[in-house]
């Protein structure tokens, strides 16, 4: 178990760059394993030698070969590349061979399931003193270095390939951005055992001189990105390419166009125009990128403009010509008001300037209101034939306007008294407009509709204003009131509704919250008035006149007798009704049957009995009067000779009358209203027995009426209610 761990620890392959000489660095590859006596090798250990032996590949440039272990510090060397190389290859593909070269040789083969590298010994023999590696597992015979036999002592072998490495780059040095056809020079680091240097451009460019050498000189062409690549050559071919970057810059292509004239009086002004932008301008009067004609005084001045982009400059020039300007002079303005409309400017000369300022409008006028209150400068500017401005000034007032206000007048009705206007501030102004006169408004002048009063005031400075506002002229409503029919002086009060629009008062005899009752009023014809007030407030009646007619007087003396006996005996035993004055109205109640009250059919009790009479005008009154019926003979109430039902009841009108009698017997129908008015009659003969009767009275009124059966022997009424 040990010794496996300490295989482990101790077999390892190396990659080891060992000095910096001539062309290029030295580079091994190196296998080194720790064996011990008498114990064979480890699957571990074949692995790490074949996977050594994996690495001896064909693109190195090999320089030397050796073995040695613990007991031969310097081994063996082979420093023939030719003989390196098939050493390498033998060990790599596991093929038999032998390669010598000066005092040495050396074998490849195979021992067992291992491959052995041996120098002055065979292949799977040990002769004294033994150069042999074979990590195979065979036996416990597998090689060793310097001893007397295979089964020498504890050891450690190493194996080491040397080969020159990749030939170091030559770093190329030099500027990274420059401008077109510019000569440049580029360096690169001197690279030990190099024979020669290999340098390669970008497009365009061309060497003038340095190819081979370190150091190159370039004249670059057109804008081109690229890069200036070197390499060295030596012993084992080129070595690897440096480059550094370069782009090649057009120099900046400047547009400019001319300059226009200007004039000595104006101020400095930026220059523009210079593409593409960020250059600068230089020349007489230019500061800061600003030309000043003052300093730079008339005359034709030029003015180069430089611009610089990655490193490349380029200029351009342009002249630039400074004229002299012609004097002017302004005369001094009048004052103006606010309102003042807009008139044309003068007093400018030389004749033909222009003026400018605040309030200043096309056509060269000048316009108060724009203007505003306050004191203006105006300018006038002329221009020289050569477009120089040459400009004077003068302050133009504008003087307030008074400030005029007018308040709101209210709505009128068109039948208002003329009154006096108001609201116009300040106070001292004058009043204008329809219906208007010495300030007074009249409404019924100006007529319906709505009107502009306007108020205008002057001020000391005899400038005036005016303000406006309106006032509505309302027409009177429209007011109705529809014809009333005539009343009779006893009807109750009624409700007045024919005026329009709703919403009036009625006035007039008998009126009273909108009621009109004829008793007050009293016979004759009577004026109501309907007042109707509109939204605005105007006011309109309307008229009609209501004829209260003369009601009936009405005499109804009281009973006599004021009782009467109920006898069921005789069902005959009525009350004629005929006493109340005028004559000719009806008399209703219980018990009422065409103006005869029957005791039997009212029954036991005290009964109102009700005479109505209508008189010529339409006019109708009643009085009442009361009558006793006793039960004198103390038969039961209700007990009549003749057995009648009526059903349904109540009915639309279409009933049946069933009539129980004990002998054939001629039977009389009288049907009345409550009024007393008779609406049906008829006689027949009905046999002994129940006799059925399909009556109908549709054509009559909802209400109550009263059915008499009257035979030979009996009397009966049977009350019907008509829905």
């Amino acid at each position: 178990m040990k010794t496996k761990i300490l295989s482990k620890l101790f077999s390892t392959i190396a990659l080891v760059a060992v000095s910096t000489v001539g062309y290029a660095q030295i580079q091994t590859l190196t296998y080194t394993d720790t064996f011990r006596t008498g114990i064979a090798s480890t699957a571990a250990q074949k692995t790490t030698w074949d996977n050594y032996r994996a690495t001896l590949t064909t693109n190195h440039c090999w320089t030397s070969v050796q073995i040695k272990g613990t007991f031969s510090a310097g081994g063996r060397t082979t420093s023939n590349p030719a003989t390196v190389a098939a050493i390498a290859a033998a060990l790599r593909t596991g093929t038999a061979g032998t390669f010598t070269f000066g005092a040495n040789t050396w074998r490849v083969g195979t021992c067992g399931t291992g491959v052995e590298l041996s120098c002055n010994t065979l292949i799977c023999n040990c002769i004294n003193p033994a150069y042999s590696i074979r990590p195979g597992g065979l036996s416990t015979i597998w090689g060793g270095v310097a001893t007397t036999n295979c089964n020498a002592p504890n050891q450690r072998i190493t194996v080491i390939f040397s080969y020159l490495g990749t030939p170091s780059p030559a770093p190329a040095a030099g500027p990274d951005s420059v401008c077109e056809n510019s000569t440049q020079v580029y360096t690169c680091d001197t690279v030990l055992g190099a024979t020669s240097y290999n340098w390669s451009l970008p497009a365009g460019a061309v060497i003038l001189s340095g190819q081979s050498t370190t150091t190159l000189t370039v004249i670059f062409g057109g804008p081109v990105v690229g890069h200036v690549k070197v390499y060295a050559d030596g012993p084992c071919g080129p070595g690897v390419r440096d480059s550094t970057p370069v782009q090649v810059f057009p120099y900046p292509v400047i547009t400019m166009p001319a300059f226009p004239g200007t004039c000595d009086n104006i101020a400095p002004f930026a220059l523009t125009g210079g593409l593409p932008l960020g250059g600068t301008y230089s020349g007489n009067g230019v500061a800061a990128g600003m030309f000043d004609p003052i300093a730079a005084g008339p005359g034709t001045h030029s003015i180069t403009y430089t611009v610089s982009a990655n490193g490349c400059t380029s200029s351009l020039a342009r002249n630039i010509t400074v004229y002299s300007a012609t004097p002017c002079v302004l005369a001094p303005f009048v004052q103006n008001c606010s309102y003042t409309a807009a008139y044309p400017l003068t007093g400018g000369l030389p004749v033909g300037g222009v003026y400018s300022g605040v309030g200043v409008i096309p056509g060269q006028m000048f316009d108060p209101a724009v203007a505003g209150v306050g004191s203006h400068l105006i300018t006038y500017s002329y221009a020289s034939p050569y477009g120089c401005i040459a400009i004077d000034t003068q302050r133009i007032v504008v003087n307030q306007s008074p400030t005029v206000t007018m308040g709101q007048l209210s709505p009128v009705c068109v039948d208002a008294t003329p009154f006096a206007l108001s609201g116009g501030l300040p106070l001292g102004g004058t009043y204008y407009g329809n219906g208007v006169s010495n300030g007074m408004f009249d409404a019924n002048a100006a007529g319906v509709g709505t009107h502009t009063i306007t108020y205008i005031y002057a001020d000391i400075t005899t400038c005036a204003d005016t303000a406006s506002t309106t006032i509505t002229v309302n027409p009177l409503p429209l007011v109705t009131l529809s014809q009333m029919s005539a009343m009779c002086e006893n009807e109750a009060a009624i409700l007045l509704n024919g005026g329009a629009p709703a919403g009036g008062v009625y006035s007039g005899n008998g009126v009273n919250a909108g009621m009109f009752d004829p008793a007050v009023a009293g016979q004759g014809g009577h004026t109501i008035t309907y007042t109707y007030t509109d939204g605005n407030g105007c006011v309109n009646s309307a008229y009609q006149t209501v004829i209260v007619l003369q009601a009936p007087t009405i005499t109804f003396p009281v009973f006599a007798p004021s009782t009467v006996c109920m006898d069921a005996a005789n069902v005959q035993n009525q009350v004629s009704l005929n006493s109340a004055l005028p004559a000719g109205g009806n008399y209703i109640g219980n018990g009422v049957v065409a103006n005869i009250f029957y005791p039997a059919i009212a029954g036991a009790g005290v009964h109102v009995v009700t005479y109505i009479y209508t008189n010529g005008f339409g006019c109708t009154d009643s009085a009442q009067r009361t009558i006793t019926v006793t039960n004198c003979t103390g038969i039961e109430e209700g007990l009549v000779a003749v057995s009648a039902q009526v059903y349904p009841n109540p009915n639309n009108g279409d009933f049946t009358l069933s009539i129980d009698l004990n002998t054939t017997q001629n039977v009389s129908l009288t049907m009345s209203n409550a009024l007393g008015q008779v609406i049906y009659q008829s006689e027949q003969k009905l046999a002994e027995g129940n006799s059925k009767l399909n009556l109908s009275i549709k054509d009559q009124e909802a209400g109550i009426y009263f059915m008499q059966v009257k035979t030979d022997t009996g009397l009966t009424v049977k009350r019907i209610i008509l829905e």
